[in-house]
């Protein structure tokens, strides 16, 4: 009798039916028990005593959680070995990270270890994460403009199980990157080169960075941030609670005061932001999704995860929107790298991301019958520059017959007679749906720009009212993480219940938040300048007296006295 497995139908509690799996590999490879719920998966590699060894049943189970890594969201691999004495020793690994704190003599239940899966997605302790690995990067010494390009090449091969040793030189660095690199151009069809020609921009840009900046990019630096992706970043990438979040889009924000080129107007759109403007344009199954200035990829990558999730089990249509459905365009050629890195993570998609001049490729859209485009195009910075409107003009020319658009822009493109000619062009052709201000620190960290969502409706001359509204208080708020990196952060909750009141209040022919109002290319699209305070009814004595009672109160308490 096999007491080893009978010690573990004991110690996982549960009415087990003990099954092996055969996993698709080269030689005769299978493992002793698989359990899978919810697109997870518990791997179990049990050894009796009188078979190999403690570190051998270790080697093999974490070999075939490999096998079956891409299959599932989260992998829990167990080893156990039976003894001499007939006690048991266990190792435990969740997506391939030892568990320090499990018992080495027993199990647990089965329902415990399914729990571990479980866990709520901490975007607060991610964020620290990210700026832990930024503050390591800056103490290396590595300079600002490279350390997201180098991090987010790491993450996609740890993505496709990169294993780095502290032995390892700058020549096995590199290989082993390429090695990684490569493995996404292969499919269940064979090798796809056109894939490669993309994916190569980011081995490319990794091995100049590591000859420009040798002195501290050493390979003990490259080894001490592999260790920190892997095991404080990655594993968000495989929870299922992260569904549908940005994860690259935080790494930008993270690094973007120093890395990610300010001068150029450049700025990542908040997580939250960038789903509030995707509910906006009513995405559906069947959407062929352009942004035009895709930097990171964050537009991108949200409606190819929202439309695969309405896909549901059809394989078919899945394959469609990776391949037809989802377009960018991005002029930077290191953020462009960046880019393909977040699409590679979130599954394909990349194929259809351009780098080059958005107003040279624009044209080549019209083909591609898009009808939905979300896009936080460069800001004006110089007298040089592009101004915002253009690109919102010429993404609106390219796209199909009533789509709809929508775009963060500064709010000095809604208002004012300096850009009053391109309002007029814009109106004269499309229609202006609504115009919502945007919290002030809505880029924080990196920028303090005044911004608004516009929302556009494609080769309809405007006509009657456009919706108006104040959506600054967003609840968001700064948290310092660490010594030197602040972020805006919000309960996931409180954001989710404010953003389908404003979404409400949109669809309302009568909002209560937000107006309705007839514009022209004259006037200001602020809400702001058409409110109207009624301060006899919102003000009351007792209001004005609290408030003054208050300062006299704080002045007393800071001076002791008051003149």
């Amino acid at each position: 009798m096999k007491t080893c497995k009978e010690w573990i139908r004991k110690q996982l509690k549960a009415e087990l039916t003990g099954k092996e799996f055969e996993v698709k590999t080269k030689g005769r490879n299978k493992a002793d028990w698989l359990f899978e719920k919810d697109d997870n998966a518990i791997i179990i590699e049990d050894k009796e005593a009188t078979d190999t060894s403690y570190e051998k049943a270790i080697i093999q189970v974490n070999n075939y959680g490999e096998q079956v890594y891409e299959k599932y969201k989260n992998i829990i691999t167990i080893a156990v070995k039976e003894l001499n004495n007939g006690d048991h020793k266990v190792a435990v690994f969740v997506n391939g990270k030892k568990l320090e704190k499990h018992p080495l003599n027993a199990l647990n239940s089965l329902d415990w270890y399914w729990a571990l899966l479980d866990k709520e997605f901490d975007r607060a302790l991610l964020s620290k994460n990210i700026a832990m690995l930024n503050n390591e990067m800056h103490a290396m010494g590595i300079a600002d403009n490279i350390r997201a390009s180098i991090a987010a090449t790491l993450l996609v091969c740890i993505n496709k199980h990169l294993e780095l040793e502290e032995s390892d030189d700058i020549d096995n660095i590199e290989n082993k990157v390429y090695k990684h690199l490569y493995m996404y151009t292969k499919d269940e069809h064979g090798e796809d080169l056109n894939k490669w020609k993309k994916i190569r921009t980011l081995y490319d840009r990794f091995k100049l960075d590591l000859q420009k900046e040798k002195s501290y990019l050493t390979s003990e630096a490259i080894y001490k941030v592999w260790k920190i992706i892997k095991y404080d970043i990655h594993e968000y990438i495989k929870n299922v609670k992260t569904q549908g979040y940005d994860i690259m889009s935080l790494f930008f924000t993270t690094f973007s005061k120093a890395a990610l080129s300010n001068d150029k107007g450049q700025y990542f759109t908040p997580d939250h932001i960038s789903s509030l403007m995707i509910d906006l344009v009513e995405l559906n199954v069947n959407s062929r999704v352009l942004d035009p200035t895709c930097g990171s990829g964050t537009f991108l990558a949200k409606c190819m995860d929202r439309m695969i999730h309405m896909a549901g089990n059809d394989e078919n249509k899945i394959t469609e929107i990776k391949q037809q459905q989802i377009y960018g365009i991005e002029k930077d050629e290191t953020v462009y790298g960046l880019a393909t890195a977040n699409m590679l993570l979130h599954k394909d998609g990349k194929s259809n991301v351009e780098n080059g001049n958005c107003f040279d490729l624009l044209p080549s859209m019209k083909t591609k019958n898009i009808n939905r485009v979300v896009m936080n195009p460069p800001y004006k910075e110089k007298p040089t520059d592009i101004i915002e409107l253009k690109f919102l003009y010429e993404t609106l020319e390219n796209m199909a017959q009533d789509g709809l658009a929508a775009i963060i822009i500064p709010t000095s493109c809604a208002t004012g007679a300096k850009y009053s000619e391109y309002r007029y062009s814009l109106m004269q052709k499309h229609k202006l749906l609504a115009v919502m201000t945007c919290p002030p620190e809505l880029f924080y960290p990196g920028a303090s720009t005044n911004t608004c969502i516009m929302l556009w409706q494609a080769h309809i001359p405007h006509s009657g009212a456009t919706y108006l509204a104040d959506w600054k208080e967003d609840g968001f708020r700064k948290k310092r993480l660490g010594k030197k990196n602040t972020v805006r952060i919000c309960d996931d909750e409180e954001w989710n219940i404010r953003k389908k009141e404003w979404i409400d209040d949109y669809k309302k022919a009568t909002p209560v938040k937000g107006l309705r109002i007839e514009l022209d290319n004259k006037m200001s699209w602020l809400y702001e300048s058409h409110y109207r305070i009624d301060f006899k009814k919102e003000i009351k004595v007792s209001d004005f007296e609290k408030t003054v009672n208050d300062y006299l109160a704080f002045l007393i308490s800071n001076e002791g006295e008051v003149n």
